[in-house]
């Protein structure tokens, strides 16, 4: 079975967002104070949530992704 999601990490924002690779939709997870704050928020959703299939993904702009929302 498929995971079929990424994290994604805004480099000018600090956001991580939870991705799904079937399409351009993403979930906000989180907000760092700097790089290695939002990284570590990133490293702790992949723990919690179990698998990540294609991985962390690092930005700088969020054109051609949708936020739908904010994860719970």
């Amino acid at each position: 079975m498929s995971a079929d999601n990424y994290l994604l990490i805004h480099k000018k924002t600090f956001e991580v967002f939870n991705g799904c690779a079937s399409n351009q939709n993403i979930w906000l997870v989180g907000k760092g104070k700097d790089l290695e704050d939002a990284i570590e928020i990133a490293e702790k959703y992949e723990e919690s949530i179990g698998y990540v299939e294609y991985g962390i993904k690092f930005v700088t702009n969020l054109k051609g992704f949708e936020l739908v929302g904010k994860e719970k």
